[in-house]
C-alpha cells in the first residue's frame, strides 16, 4: 500500500471517531497519533499491505470501531 494511502485512510478514521490525526515526524519513521492511540508508519513509499492493514486495525480497535 502506498505510505499517502494508508495516511489518508487513517485520517478518515480519525474524522469517523472525532479525533485529529497528528503526525510527528521522526528521523526516518512518522508517529501518527489519533485520540490516545499512537503508532509508528515507515517513510517509505510502499509500505508492505499486511503492515498497512495491522495499522489500520490497531486503530480501529483502539478507537473502538
Amino acid at each position: 500500500m502506498k505510505r499517502a494511502r494508508l495516511l489518508n485512510e487513517l485520517k478518515k478514521i480519525a474524522k469517523q471517531t472525532g479525533h485529529t490525526l497528528v503526525t510527528t515526524e521522526g528521523t526516518r519513521h512518522t508517529r501518527v497519533t489519533i485520540g490516545n492511540v499512537s503508532d509508528i508508519v515507515g517513510r517509505h513509499r510502499d509500505i508492505p499491505e499486511e503492515t498497512a492493514k495491522a495499522t489500520i486495525r490497531k486503530f480501529r480497535k483502539g478507537l473502538g470501531l
